[in-house]
């Protein structure tokens, strides 16, 4: 792999690895003046060498009783990331199809490399969008309900000095009220703010934790059926996670909702989750053209997923949220 100004030996593999009397040294190759894998890295062109004795540049590794080597440069988007290195023990050992499956394969190598960056720092920028969505959160609802606790706390006081203790209850009421209402809060932003537990423990025992944390504790009744044998991709793992985080915070802090029913189950090819809750429903068209409820990023993640969604949910008669996502 190129780091800095060398090409240097990460990984390898055949009978020359395999010798004990073998080691990577020199492990780090100056671009452009040392070896053939510093040519190759500093001119982003494959080098054969039929036999390594004729080249004067050609650097021997300790162990090794190389004659002939192939060196095709990693390149993505005509940057050379790396090179791909070829060895035998004879010489004229690699014939045009040889250099053909090496090119081939350097340039695979460099399609995983450049996936791997760019997940890498999708999940970066994931951590930087969630951080900046629970600041917005922290401000709209919790700061929003401390004020109000504020409001509510100095009425109370101001009618209890002049004795009236009917309107001094009413807002003690109130203040009750949206106490409790920022205790939820508080609750859900502690909870998101923990380490994965998907990544940790997978999806079933992220659900359970997520009900048991936030759900249960706001007194809501909750149900969960789950095949507890089901073997998902960590990319279907997250995705479904975050489609029943974005659902079960719609029906704690909008449906109003005191039961919760999640269903998770899988067949040969399908796997499907509900979640269902007994709040008080919405038009989905209206909500999706208006990309309330957090639904956008429900819609998005099924996409992402290949899945199905359905929205069934009515004003008065709850929401049941569906998706069915093929296996992985």
């Amino acid at each position: 792999m190129i780091e800095d100004n060398y090409a240097v030996y990460r990984v390898g593999a055949g009978p020359l690895w395999e010798n004990p009397a073998f080691n990577f040294n020199p492990s780090h190759l100056k671009i452009g003046s040392e070896g053939i894998t510093g040519r190759v890295a500093a001119s982003g062109a494959m080098v054969y060498l039929p036999d390594v004795r004729e080249d004067p540049g050609y650097v021997e590794m300790q162990g090794s009783k190389t004659l002939s080597e192939v060196t095709v440069p990693i390149k993505v988007k005509d940057k050379v990331i790396g090179v791909l290195d070829a060895q035998s023990e004879r010489v004229n050992a690699f014939d045009d199809t040889d250099l053909v499956v090496l090119q081939s394969l350097a340039d695979q190598t460099a399609v995983a490399i450049e996936n791997a960056r760019l997940y890498r720092q999708a999940k970066q920028l994931a951590v930087v969008e969630e951080r900046n969505r629970l600041a917005r959160e922290l401000h709209d609802s919790v700061t929003q309900a401390l004020y109000g606790i504020t409001l509510h706390a100095e009425a109370a006081f101001r009618q209890l000095d002049v004795r009236n203790i009917p309107l001094a209850n009413e807002q003690l009421a109130e203040l009750r009220s949206t106490a409790q209402e920022a205790l939820r809060e508080m609750r859900l932003l502690i909870f998101e703010l923990r380490p994965s537990v998907v990544e940790m423990q997978g999806l079933v025992p992220a659900l359970r934790a997520r009900l048991e944390a936030v759900e249960e504790r706001a007194g809501m009744n909750v149900e969960i059926n789950v095949d507890e044998n089901l073997e998902l991709s960590d990319r279907i793992q997250d995705g479904l996670y975050r489609i029943a985080q974005e659902a079960l915070n719609n029906a704690l802090k909008h449906a109003k909702a005191n039961e919760i029913i999640l269903n998770l189950t899988g067949t040969m090819s399908r796997i499907t989750m509900e979640i269902m809750d007994n709040g008080v429903g919405f038009k989905p068209e209206e909500a999706v053209e208006g990309g309330g409820l957090g639904l956008d990023g429900i819609i998005e993640r099924a996409e992402l997923l290949n899945g199905e969604l359905t929205l069934d949910s009515w004003p008065g008669r709850g929401t049941t949220i569906r998706i069915e996502v093929p296996y992985e």
